[in-house]
């Protein structure tokens, strides 16, 4: 089982401290975001997420989203099934619960299942190499310098954060720009957390680009470890599995 930079967090930090030693390793990708701010920063964050993330448009809109994309994981796992094809459960997982958080973040698909939208499929990539390229630094005492001399697993993070950033500044000014000219046009829609968020405060992107990909880091590989967990528990103990799948259906009808 891989590691996510959730759980380092939340093993070397307590409340909302995150101390200076963790700002220095995690903010070249989560920048000031929830997981690497304190004081005011934090308070202020936690704050309007807690009251964004609890309001019933949004929670409507992400029940909607991860629906939709359980039943395209379903699918999958059912042709994989019926072909008996070996497939990487996490790896679906993990693309599975990106799609999902991407879409409740930025109302966009980003379809890093099937592949189909290209700018995605690479910022997903990036993503995932400067997360584990992020994370190795608490295991590397040279990281430093092998960022001063861009060298080693420090080559990786620059090349793949500037992907990332890229990507997640053009949806950002393009939804600001939408929501500019759809100010007076009550038929759009505002559910994602970026419009929400563009609703109630400033538009400085780097603070919207910040408090984004903390929730998307929060909600992808967390998600999708629990998952690959509970499913190589099912395998180890069979005899519940007839219990889970009937819960399951129970649930459905």
């Amino acid at each position: 089982m891989r590691l996510n930079l959730v759980t380092i967090k939340s093993i070397t930090v307590h409340s909302n401290a995150n101390g200076q030693y963790n700002y220095s390793l995690l903010k070249y990708l989560l920048g000031d975001g929830i997981f690497t701010v304190d004081g005011d920063k934090w308070r202020q964050q936690r704050k309007v997420s807690s009251y964004e993330f609890s309001t019933k448009i949004l929670r409507d809109f992400s029940s909607v989203v991860f629906r939709k994309n359980v039943a395209k994981l379903a699918n999958i796992l059912s042709e994989a099934a019926n072909s008996n094809e070996i497939i990487d459960i996490q790896d679906l997982f993990m693309k599975s619960t990106l799609d999902s958080t991407f879409k409740v973040a930025f109302g966009v698909e980003l379809d890093s299942m099937c592949g189909s939208n290209v700018e995605g499929k690479e910022f997903a990539a990036a993503f995932d190499d400067s997360s584990a390229a992020i994370l190795f630094r608490y295991v590397d005492i040279f990281w430093k310098i092998k960022r001063f001399l861009n060298i080693g697993s420090e080559a990786t993070p620059k090349k793949s954060i500037k992907v990332v950033d890229n990507f997640v500044y053009k949806l950002i000014h393009n939804k600001i720009e939408q929501m500019r000219n759809s100010k007076d046009d009550s038929s759009i829609k505002k559910e994602d957390i970026l419009s929400r968020f563009l609703q109630v405060s400033d538009t400085d992107p780097t603070y919207l680009r910040d408090i984004i990909l903390n929730f998307i880091i929060a909600g992808k590989d967390t998600t999708a470890t629990a998952l690959s967990w509970f499913i190589y528990m099912l395998c180890k103990h069979p005899d519940v599995q007839e219990t889970v799948a009937q819960e399951v259906k129970e649930q459905l009808t």
